[in-house]
């Protein structure tokens, strides 16, 4: 990809580069060759696409909690931490100080761990009037099966499809109405704030093309702003990461808001 944009270069395109790479988990394609990815932002490569100049940012623009923001920068790679000096170091700072089900988001490693822990939060927080709507999982195959769920108004989900009416893929969608045969929802931001149109689908469609969101996991979880209480677990996973970590703690605005396993 970056070596098609390249050829821009030659039509007098500018490039401005923006990212953190050293706190963001690599793109898929090249989630087994780290290394090389992780070394893209001083390579002559992106020196010369970017016309030698780079700006170094230091301003903590998800929140105002200073304090929080200079913990995440001390357990960077290029300060030398190691993992298990870095989790030391935020299990201290933000320890576990309530149940799971009074947490918001849950931010976890597999998604395993993230079916089994929105089928459990699901049915804690439905509401005595929720209905219940069953997966159809005729079609569906591995850890992205489409599961069961109780539906209510106000509930949270996540889109797991793209369609060409409604839905964007990892946006989020609250719910209005419900009945068995309709449901109705509308987009909102990581606020909460509605930011579209409501609209109707078929609730037995619902398991299939959106999730719950109580548990989402560290990689899905990048670019996103986590409001309300955060947990993170799974941190002594044999593929948790320096990188996960620093991802999964810089989505609070707010240090008071996280608690680390």
């Amino acid at each position: 990809l970056w070596a098609a944009l390249a050829n821009f270069k030659f039509t007098g395109s500018r490039f401005f580069v923006l990212g953190d790479v050293a706190g963001q988990l690599p793109p898929i394609a090249d989630r087994h060759r780290e290394e090389l990815w992780a070394t893209i932002d001083d390579s002559r490569f992106m020196h010369e696409l970017c016309g030698g100049l780079r700006v170094e940012l230091h301003k903590f623009r998800r929140g105002g909690d200073q304090a929080h923001f200079n913990l995440v920068g001390s357990i960077y790679p290029s300060t030398g931490t190691t993992l298990e000096e870095a989790l030391a170091a935020v299990r201290e700072a933000y320890p576990v100080r309530r149940p799971l089900e009074q947490c918001d988001t849950i931010l976890c490693l597999s998604n395993k761990c993230r079916i089994a822990l929105n089928e459990r939060l699901n049915r804690f927080h439905a509401t005595v009037d929720s209905i219940c709507v069953k997966a159809d999982n005729t079609t569906a195959t591995g850890d992205d099966d489409s599961r069961d769920m109780k539906l209510w108004p106000g509930i949270v989900l996540q889109a797991a499809v793209t369609d060409r009416k409604h839905l964007r893929n990892a946006l989020r969608y609250k719910v209005l109405e419900v009945t068995e045969e309709s449901c109705s929802m509308v987009r909102i931001n990581d606020e909460g704030v509605i930011v579209g149109e409501p609209f109707t689908m078929p609730t037995p469609e619902v398991p299939k093309k959106l999730r719950l969101t109580y548990a989402i996991t560290y990689d899905s979880s990048q670019a996103r702003t986590l409001y309300g209480r955060v947990r993170l677990v799974q941190t002594d996973h044999m593929h948790m990461t320096l990188r996960r970590l620093i991802v999964g703690l810089g989505r609070a605005p707010e240090g008071s808001q996280l608690e680390v396993e």
